[in-house]
């Protein structure tokens, strides 16, 4: 009946003058792929555009630094055995996205499906491979072939693997509710797709906005029966791989779109920025292994919207940092000459690094200091932070004051890469090497005080920014305030209290320092703190140098720390029952409720061991709740 009146309606709807598109029957499969297809044609916007390029451009820097440093690689090199253990797990992290990968379903009954599938995925993986390395044109036959190595052997919703769903009525969905490009329309939607692929190949789209885009696009139509998820995410890879960039493993793999209205899925940029995100780890983990992990001023600070020009000219950069570098050198000579046997040689290995050190101004908002291998790299982001905090000086201070605060924080990384590995220990050496280099004048508290803050509080942060950010930094660089208050020590010539018992890379002699009993004796360090041990610790861990990981612990174990951890685990689970019982019933559960109970916890476990051995007093405890940053 509803067929028959049909025609009435066109021929009425012409009449009273409406067009002829709107005078057709409805087509509701047409419907569901035109929708669909404006979605994934949508460019990204402006707005995303204007924050992802400078992080399409850093992956193109790190993909070539990363090239450059795995081809110098010798042989026995143990950052070879490091690197490919490290691809090998960045492998593995592929299959996690797929049930049949991980055996959850999909094997023939009787057979091994987790086994077969992982065995067609090395064999899909081999086969993108050699057409990346030979520049193969992507084509419907080769998408489908990817999906027949795939699904060899597995369930293939009773289809033969391979096999692309072309005819009317040959529908399927998400979850029974999202419905995904149907059957009859799928052989034009790939014939478009694979066009749309190499003509944005082509006009020389970004690589990593080119693989998200297809992922995103192939995903959404879901050709095949089975397997779509594994063969979109192959392709994906392919492209990657085209461009000479590494295979990634998406955190999230939830990237497709749905025709039917309201609109339903995800928006249609967001495979773009998780393909973007995972780009960045998976170079970044590369890169830590072939240079060691960056070392620098302060946690790297994430900063969103459109990228912003340096607001200080390169060339003045540049030029502060040669003269900082020619008095890092200086500094280094000294260093080397003072230390002796195995301390004196391990210095001696930081010259040539510090002689080749280069600057690197990195196009990102982000505030980024760090010192890698034979590189600094500051962020344009840190220029303009620096250059805001002088922007109401009188104009005739400004270019001084901006010297003293980059300068202090360049010459921190320059102390790193002249072999210091402890941040304290590199903060005083910076205050050395900038006096040396005799720039812009003395450091005045001020120019301390704005270092600092340009990472603890940078313009435009929250409250809650500024406080994980603290929190982040905690273990590794201590508090702002115990920070800055050991810089104007420092700066007013105050010898180091640890001085004698520290290593010429600036980390502590835990065995000697434990011997003199200076951990157990009165004075400013009468309490060994959970907070020192923590931050020694990780400095500790990161040399990787295990004698002196025992050593530390040799060291520990003379001393009373164990029994005043005892002690602060029992003062921690009295904190924690106090928190439940009086104060949890008159808190929401959220973020601060978490932080308090914290607090109270290590508070108390604070307050017992020196309770208990007879030496609280008010002042002492504050000092170690502030190193703990409470």
């Amino acid at each position: 009946m509803i067929r028959r009146t049909l025609p009435t309606l066109a021929a009425l709807a012409l009449l009273l003058g409406a067009s002829p598109a709107l005078a057709q029957p409805s087509n509701p499969e047409r419907n569901l792929y035109e929708t669909a297809r404006e979605m994934w044609e949508r460019e990204l916007t402006p707005n995303t555009r204007a924050e992802l390029q400078p992080r399409w451009a850093e992956i193109e820097a790190l993909k070539g630094r990363v090239a450059t440093l795995e081809g110098s690689l010798a042989q026995n090199d143990p950052r070879r055995a490091a690197l490919e253990a490290l691809i090998a797990k960045q492998q593995a992290a592929r299959t996690q996205g797929s049930g049949t990968l991980r055996g959850t379903h999909g094997g023939q009954p009787g057979t091994d499906g987790r086994s077969i599938g992982l065995r067609n995925f090395e064999k899909a993986d081999a086969l993108i491979s050699k057409w990346a390395s030979e520049g193969k044109p992507m084509t419907v036959e080769r998408l489908q072939e990817i999906n027949r190595v795939l699904g060899t052997g597995l369930q293939h919703n009773g289809r033969p693997p391979g096999t692309i769903r072309a005819n009317a009525g040959e529908n399927i969905t998400a979850g029974g509710r999202f419905h995904y490009v149907p059957g009859r329309y799928v052989g034009e939607a790939m014939q478009q797709f694979t066009q749309w692929y190499e003509a944005s190949k082509a006009a020389g789209m970004a690589p990593a906005e080119l693989a998200g885009k297809a992922y995103m696009r192939l995903v959404s139509i879901h050709p095949f029966w089975d397997a779509n998820g594994r063969s979109t995410r192959m392709l994906m890879d392919w492209v990657l791989r085209s461009h000479g960039l590494p295979s990634v493993a998406l955190q999230d793999v939830m990237v497709a779109v749905f025709g039917q209205r309201p609109v339903s899925g995800v928006p249609a940029e967001k495979a773009v920025i998780e393909v973007t995100k995972a780009l960045e780890k998976t170079l970044q983990d590369r890169l830590a292994v072939l240079e060691g992990n960056g070392q620098g001023f302060a946690t790297r600070r994430s900063r969103g919207g459109p990228l912003q020009p340096s607001r200080i000219p390169a060339a003045e950069v540049e030029a502060l940092f040669n003269t900082l570098k020619g008095a890092g050198a200086e500094r280094l000579a000294e260093r080397i000459s003072a230390a002796e046997g195995a301390e004196r040689v391990a210095l001696a290995l930081s010259k040539p690094r510090l002689e080749r050190l280069s600057l690197e101004i990195v196009p990102t908002n982000d505030i980024l200091a760090e010192q890698k291998g034979e590189r600094v790299r500051i962020s344009t982001g840190l220029l303009n932070e620096i250059h805001a905090r002088g922007a109401g000086l009188p104009a005739a201070l400004q270019g001084e004051a901006r010297a003293r605060v980059l300068g202090l924080i360049l010459a921190h990384e320059i102390a790193h890469a002249g072999g210091i590995k402890a941040e304290r220990a590199a903060d005083a050496e910076a205050l050395r090497v900038f006096e040396r280099a005799k720039v812009a004048g003395p450091l005045l508290r001020a120019d301390l005080r704005n270092a600092l803050e340009v990472f603890s509080k940078p313009t435009g942060a929250t409250h809650l920014d500024r406080l994980l950010g603290r929190l982040g930094e905690l273990y590794r660089y201590g508090t702002p305030g115990g920070r800055l208050a050991a810089l104007e020590r420092a700066a007013r010539g105050e010898a180091d209290r640890l001085a004698s018992y520290r290593r010429a890379d600036g980390t502590l002699r835990w065995k000697a320092l434990a011997s003199d009993g200076l951990l157990r004796e009165g004075g400013a360090l009468a309490h060994f703190t959970l907070a020192l041990f923590l931050k020694e610790l990780a400095m500790v861990v990161r040399t990787g140098d295990r004698l002196r990981i025992e050593e530390f612990f040799d060291g520990v174990m003379t001393t009373d720390f164990f029994k005043h951890y005892g002690l602060f685990a029992l003062g921690a689970r009295g904190g924690e029952l106090l928190y439940g019982r009086y104060l949890a019933q008159h808190l929401r559960q959220g973020f601060v409720s978490s932080l308090l109970k914290t607090h109270i916890v290590l508070m108390t476990g604070l307050a017992l061991p020196q309770i208990v051995s007879g030496e609280f007093e008010g002042k002492t405890f504050m000092i170690s709740v502030a190193s703990l940053g409470l």
